[in-house]
């Protein structure tokens, strides 16, 4: 875990104590912001194979099982 994630997590929490009824909209405007990156991300020309697995899904090479 890298310490911005720390970070990230940390404000997200004490906005969850100070003001839960803000929690939902900023957990959605980050979600936008990632989803933003990742498009602009997959416009791009990369070297290798690149993929996306969904959290709690096995991570495995496409083509193998």
């Amino acid at each position: 875990m890298h310490v911005r994630d720390v970070h990230l997590a940390t404000e997200l929490a004490n906005i969850s104590e100070m003001a839960p009824e803000a929690l939902g909209s900023l957990i959605a405007e980050i979600a936008a912001c990632l989803l933003r990156i990742l498009s602009a991300l997959s416009l791009t020309t990369t070297v290798g194979a690149k993929w996306i697995v969904k959290h709690g899904g096995p991570v495995t090479e496409p083509g193998k099982a």
